[in-house]
């Protein structure tokens, strides 16, 4: 075998580091950018806070002082996590609020500390609170998680687990979703024995909502079957989640659209973003003629990459801006009528229109959120694709989804509409639609199908 080194030419495309700069920060999102601002203040000498940011710093750092000093004085903090009081149970209520510090974990190990209990029941109960997931549940089933608790806390594993089962939020320690309702049921201040006879005996049926057949099965009637399901349904099924950090966190907007006396005007938020200079000291440094060559390559490269930085925050803003007034000139219907009027969007159109790369669109839209008189919105979610209209221009899929819903919350619950229905209804109204489409739109707007919606009359 003979090697040999033969010349070949060949075109290859390559990020300039300036350019590498700015689709980094494109996609950041206000928060994120902050954070990147930090690292890079610490990491940059050639970088620094402009007069009035680190003005304002230093503001906020003595408003975090007297906040610090306060919270001194308040030991006992709200556990709501900022949950509306009267909110359902659900993941889905809680996309908006501030996680309790600590999580789950934590809140339940402070409710240990105050119960009086012996050394080896609260080691066990501490192990097994280590061993729920963020719904409440046990991550293995209990006859398992004994197995593998050491030693000398098996005696204790029993007691341990009643002990994290009569812990506040209710349902917590349960192996399963039967388990957890069964939990909070006895938890009742008044007990509802044919709620558990149900849940108990009947579990099956009651998932497939099949209340007559409960009822003659129970030897109850239909009334008392249904009152008997009402409370069940006001259990939660995932009584952890409002304690789980990732699914609730605070959602800051990126871009607000603001009422004025001519229309609407697009603001992108920099607020807390801040606001960046070159570094004096540094270009001083620079400019004496006595430095050291790699002295004066540093400075040179440090300055460079700061001078890139600033612009591409810069950058970041002006791409936002552009896009997202250039969407809500898209979707002039949604500012008039709300989410039911979006139109038919695809990136390419918003690029050609701002006179970018779809690539630049996407990355600037990413995990950007926007806050509209209508409420706030993924900046993604104005870009969908639509149903063909036998007339006119083609719907939204949010529209159309809005439509499905308007028809289910007017349907007859007795005679509750399948989605081969809405689809023909959709259809005599115009629009161009599948049953299997009604059926993936409904799914995604968590309305469940025509057996579950069903009631019984009593």
């Amino acid at each position: 075998m003979k090697l040999e080194l033969l010349p070949k030419l060949a075109q290859q495309q390559t990020l300039s580091p300036k350019l590498m700069v700015s689709m980094r920060m494109l996609p950041l999102t206000a928060t994120e950018l902050e954070l990147q601002i930090e690292r890079e203040l610490e990491e940059n000498p050639a970088l620094e806070l402009a007069p009035e940011a680190a003005d304002a710093t230093a503001a906020a750092l003595r408003g975090d002082v007297l906040a610090g000093r306060l919270r001194l004085f308040q030991p006992f903090q709200d556990r709501t996590g900022g949950r509306r009081p009267d909110a359902d149970d659900g993941d889905d209520y809680f996309a908006g609020v501030a996680a309790p510090a600590g999580g789950l974990a934590a809140h339940l190990e402070e409710q240990l500390r105050l119960l009086e209990l012996a050394p080896g029941v609260r080691a066990a109960a501490e192990e097994l609170i280590g061993n729920l997931d963020w719904r409440g549940y046990l991550v293995a089933p209990a006859e398992e998680l004994r197995a593998q608790c050491p030693f000398y806390l098996r005696e204790h594993f029993d007691t341990a687990l009643d002990v994290v089962r009569t812990l506040d939020p209710a349902g917590v320690g349960a192996e399963d979703l039967l388990d957890c309702l069964l939990l909070q049921c006895r938890r009742w201040k008044e007990r509802r024995p044919l709620s558990e006879r149900i849940l108990r005996e009947h579990f099956g049926p009651l998932l497939h909502n099949r209340l007559p057949q409960i009822a003659e099965a129970a030897g109850a009637t239909l009334a008392e079957v249904k009152e008997a399901v009402a409370h069940i349904r006001r259990c939660a099924v995932h009584p952890g989640a409002p304690f789980a950090s990732e699914s609730a966190r605070t959602i800051a907007p990126d871009v607000v659209v603001e009422e004025g006396t001519h229309g609407y005007r697009v603001r992108v938020v920099d607020e807390g973003v801040p606001r960046l200079q070159l570094s004096e000291q540094c270009r001083e440094l620079l400019a004496r003629e006595d430095l050291a060559p790699e002295v004066t390559r540093y400075l040179r490269k440090k300055l460079e990459s700061a001078q890139w930085l600033i612009q591409a925050i810069d950058g970041r803003r002006r791409t936002l801006q552009h896009i997202a007034e250039t969407v809500l000139e898209f979707q002039q219907g949604f500012m008039a009528e709300g989410p039911g009027s979006l139109r038919p969007l695809n990136m390419r159109t918003v690029a050609e229109a701002v006179g970018v790369h779809i690539s630049t669109v996407s990355r600037a839209i990413k995990g950007k959120h926007i806050d509209t008189p209508w409420g706030m919105f993924p900046l993604r979610s104005f870009f969908e694709g639509g149903v063909e209209r036998g007339e006119g221009e083609p719907a939204s899929k949010r529209s159309l989804k809005e439509r499905i819903a308007a028809m289910i919350a007017r349907e007859d619950k007795q005679e509750p509409l399948s989605d081969g229905d809405i689809a023909a209804k959709l259809r005599v109204q115009g629009f161009n639609i599948s049953r299997r489409t009604v059926s993936k739109y409904r799914a995604g707007a968590r309305i469940p199908p025509a057996p579950m919606r069903r009631e019984f009359a009593a």
